[in-house]
């Protein structure tokens, strides 16, 4: 065949093979097309028809298989006691409790046969708790009549416990609103919390100590910063006492923690109490241990610390104390600071200019006083802002 010839044979396969897809893709398009169905024509609800007349299906019901149970299959005996906890004694109560005695009836420990009619509808384990529900309920009477029998607002503190439980749901009920506060033995318990939330309906709710706790303190802290201070807690107020009791404090500790001592901490830390196997590294973990504690203090001298450290000597120090607490707190570079080594310094060289703020005094006539800190030589209260 010469070039020519398969050059138009190859042409004329390559023509047929472009025919035949198409003419495949034709045929999946129409076959593809063959499974759109026609949309569903819904017919009209008779006249009259309501949903009653649609008759439910009849219920499934498949026979179940005999299966062989699990011989470690645990199966719970019906209750036929319960005890509260005497936490006195660290025992049962047998006062505080319920039991179903041969003939069907309820006997408790305290108030005797309630009769069988009680068993078939209160939990023994709620009857056990009938003598602190008894009190709830009585502290509730007494606090009703007090108020002439008017709805109020009721905070129950302790509200997880059986007395003031009842106390919640019996006032709820009643129509008052009821703030129950719970506990720290159960406020981290969310289904406790749920409990007594159901119990406490609105507007009354259910909130935990630690709560309740920050919302009072809070405040009280809104009071005093709008109010101000009461003026009677300055009373007795007495900067010597002040400066007496630190002097105190620093002789025993410089006595506690001689700088003889290769750190300050207590010399039963540095005797040596292991085997032999230990001793070998036993220097080592030592030194290690003793860094992160400051060094021991030199002797003072407590005429020279009579004389020399005054009440405004006092103050400058707790408002260097003040600054490196509030350096450790936010992050800051704290560096070095040991309380022994600072009073040694300033007992070298008093420190004579003493900040107005430790003075508590009005730096501007125009602009009011507002003591930010704790001063040891006469602390002065706002008026509120």
């Amino acid at each position: 065949m010469s070039s020519l010839a398969a050059v138009v044979a190859r042409s004329s396969s390559r023509a047929r093979s472009v025919i035949a897809n198409r003419a495949s893709a034709t045929q999946c398009s129409v076959s593809i097309r063959s499974y759109v169905q026609e949309r569903e024509i819904i017919t009209p609800p008779e006249p009259g028809h309501k949903l009653e007349t649609i008759q439910l299906p009849p219920p499934d019901v498949t026979p179940q298989q005999n299966v062989a149970e699990d011989p470690a299959t645990y199966h719970r005996k019906p209750v036929t006691s319960a005890h509260a906890i005497d936490t006195m004694q660290g025992k049962l109560s047998a006062r505080d409790s319920a039991a179903i005695s041969p003939n069907g009836s309820v006997v408790h420990g305290r108030y005797g046969d309630l009769g069988p009619e009680i068993a078939q509808s209160i939990p023994l384990e709620y009857l056990a708790l009938l003598y602190p529900a008894a009190q709830g309920a009585a502290a509730l009477r007494v606090l009703t009549e007090k108020n002439g029998d008017k709805q109020g607002t009721l905070l129950v503190y302790g509200a997880s416990q059986p007395n003031a439980m009842a106390s919640v749901q019996l006032a709820s009920t009643a129509g008052n609103a009821v703030v129950a506060v719970v506990g720290g033995e159960h406020s981290g318990d969310e289904g406790m919390m749920a409990a007594i939330k159901g119990l406490a309906s609105e507007p009354g709710t259910a909130v935990s100590q630690e709560y309740a706790i920050v919302k009072k303190n809070f405040a009280d802290l809104v009071k005093a910063t709008c109010e101000g201070d009461d003026a009677s807690l300055s009373q007795g107020y007495d900067p010597d006492l002040f400066l007496q009791e630190f002097k105190e404090n620093l002789m025993a500790y410089a006595d506690k923690y001689p700088s003889t001592l290769p750190a300050a901490v207590d010399k039963s830390h540095l005797d040596f109490q292991y085997g032999d196997r230990e001793r070998e590294h036993f220097q080592g973990n030592m030194e290690a241990y003793l860094s992160q504690f400051p060094a021991g203090s030199q002797p003072f001298d407590p005429a020279k610390l009579d004389a020399y450290f005054d009440k405004d000597q006092y103050a400058t120090f707790k408002a260097k104390f003040n600054k490196q607490t509030s350096a450790v707190v936010t992050g800051d570079q704290v560096g070095s600071f040991v309380p022994t080594d600072i009073v040694h310094a300033m007992l070298q060289t008093p420190e004579k200019e003493l900040d107005p703020g430790l003075k508590q005094q009005q730096e501007d006539d125009d602009v009011p006083f507002v003591p930010y800190e704790f001063s040891v030589l006469d602390q002065k209260f706002g008026k509120g802002v």
